[in-house]
C-alpha cells in the first residue's frame, strides 16, 4: 500500500523527480494522518532514504510518542529561540534513515510563531541534509494550517472513508488551492475495498 503511494509521488519510478518536501493533512481530526506520516517514513527510511519527519501538529504532535524520542526542543523552540541550529534538534529513531523534528514546546498561541518565511527556511535546511521531508500538519478545520500548504512541493489529503464527509473534503481542497499548495493525491484509510 505505502510502497503504492511512494511511487505515485515519484519515488522508485525511473527518470522521475521525487518531491523532497511533502505535508500531510487531513478535513478532519482522528483520520489517521499521523499514523499515516509515521508509516510513509518509516516504508521511505526503509528503502534507503533518508528521510526526516517534521511535526507541525501544533494541536496533538504525536510523532515523539510514536517514536519514542524526546519532545524536550523541537520546532517551536526553532522558531522562538533565535540561535537554534536546525540539524542539532533533530533525533535519531531506532528505524536507520529516519530522523524526527519534534514539535518541541508549545507557546500559548502557536500560530503567532509559525512566521512562514523562518518555517520556509528550516524545511529548505532540512531538505538539504536529506532526500525527503514530511511535515505532519494539523487538519484543515485548524484556518490557520493553510499557511503551511506552499511551503512544500506537494500535499497528501488523508480521508477516513467512514468518517469524512465530501464537504469537509472540498473545503480543505479549496483551502489548498486558495493558498497555493499543490495536492498530490488522497490516501483513503479504513476503506473495505481496493
Amino acid at each position: 500500500f505505502y510502497r503504492k503511494i511512494l511511487e505515485s509521488i515519484g519515488f522508485g519510478e525511473k527518470g522521475a523527480r521525487p518531491v523532497k518536501s511533502l505535508l500531510v493533512t487531513s478535513p478532519r481530526v482522528r483520520e489517521g494522518k499521523s499514523t499515516t506520516v509515521s508509516n510513509l517514513g518509516i516504508m521511505m527510511a526503509r528503502s534507503g532514504l533518508k528521510t526526516i519527519i517534521v511535526d507541525v501538529d501544533w494541536i496533538r504532535p504525536v510523532q515523539h510518542l510514536s517514536f519514542g524520542v524526546s519532545n524536550t526542543t523541537g520546532l517551536m523552540d526553532l522558531l522562538t529561540t533565535p540561535g537554534l541550529g536546525t540539524k542539532e534538534q533533530l533525533r535519531t529513531t531506532a528505524i536507520p534513515n529516519l530522523q524526527i523534528l519534534t514539535a518541541g514546546n508549545l507557546p500559548n498561541n502557536p500560530v503567532e510563531v509559525l512566521e512562514p518565511n523562518r518555517l520556509k527556511q528550516i524545511i529548505s535546511d532540512l531538505t538539504k541534509i536529506s532526500n525527503v521531508v514530511i511535515l505532519d500538519a494539523p487538519s484543515t478545520t485548524i484556518t490557520e494550517s493553510s499557511v503551511l500548504f506552499n511551503l512544500v512541493e506537494g500535499v497528501i489529503l488523508v480521508i477516513d472513508s467512514g468518517r469524512t464527509t465530501m464537504t469537509s473534503v472540498k473545503q480543505s481542497m479549496a483551502s489548498l488551492y486558495l493558498t497555493g499548495g499543490k495536492l498530490l493525491g488522497g490516501i483513503l484509510n479504513r476503506s473495505t475495498s481496493f
